[in-house]
């Protein structure tokens, strides 16, 4: 990810939006496994906080690392409460079996070894706590309407393998966690974005990330072409935009 060409801030607007989509997913997740009193839950990959900030359970002792430093100098300055760590969730400096809840959303998209990330996450939670997968999404499953935006779909789709991401990697999250030693609870998709609600500030949002994403491939020319064909589409109120988005609720093994 080019954190570069968007300021922190701009990126915690973003993850903010994200955290909207997921926001009732959460709160199921989090009433169904029930934590004990003052349980220490991790979010890995962490970035500005813009989840774990939202998480407003005082007893909780919520820790986050992220290998951002940008990030988490935002999420130091804004979230002060917050036990954060600069690092690398390759190798989570932490003890083994000490957290009681560890998730992550949107973070595997991002990894290079996705299926290590996973190991330590099973290796610092305690046996018998819970892991969730917030939101991995799968490009590949992508529907695009009117037909022109199918281009569009599949030119973001080799941005993002161009920025070293995996843009299928909802479809791999369930063999991802069976290997890390894990036992799967429940696995699902997330409701599509045009049931949450679309507006002007998504719109544009969104455009900035593809905008970003696409800039080494396609001509500005080509990207504004795109821009105009989505955004007459989306006033007329014929738009089909569809990411499907996996969740994954597990349970680390042991007694």
């Amino acid at each position: 990810m080019d954190n570069g060409k968007l300021r922190a801030a701009e990126w915690h607007h973003r993850f903010m939006q994200q955290t909207a989509w997921t926001i009732n997913l959460r709160n199921y997740l989090l009433n169904r496994i029930s934590l004990k009193s003052n349980p220490r839950i991790l979010e890995v990959g962490c970035g500005t906080c813009a989840v774990l900030s939202q998480i407003h359970n005082e007893n909780y002792r919520k820790f986050g690392i992220d290998i951002d430093i940008e990030f988490l100098k935002f999420g130091l300055t804004n979230f002060n409460y917050l036990h954060l760590v600069h690092g690398n969730g390759l190798s989570l400096p932490y003890p083994s079996h000490i957290f009681d809840l560890v998730f992550c959303h949107y973070l595997l998209l991002w990894v290079d070894n996705p299926i290590r990330i996973l190991q330590e996450i099973a290796r610092v939670g305690k046996p018998g706590s819970k892991v969730i997968i917030l939101a991995e999404p799968d490009y590949g499953g992508r529907i695009d309407y009117p037909p022109p935006l199918q281009e569009l779909g599949k030119a973001q789709i080799e941005g993002l393998q161009l920025q070293g991401a995996d843009p299928f990697i909802g479809r791999k999250i369930r063999e991802l966690t069976i290997s890390a030693g894990m036992t799967i609870l429940e696995h699902g998709v997330l409701n599509s974005q045009s049931e949450m609600g679309i507006d002007q500030e998504f719109i544009d949002s969104e455009w900035q990330m593809l905008e970003n994403d696409l800039s080494n491939q396609l001509s500005n020319k080509e990207i504004q072409h795109f821009k105009q064909i989505d955004l007459e589409a989306w006033k007329h109120g014929i738009r089909v935009l569809f990411v499907p988005i996996f969740y994954l609720l597990a349970e680390i093994q042991g007694s």
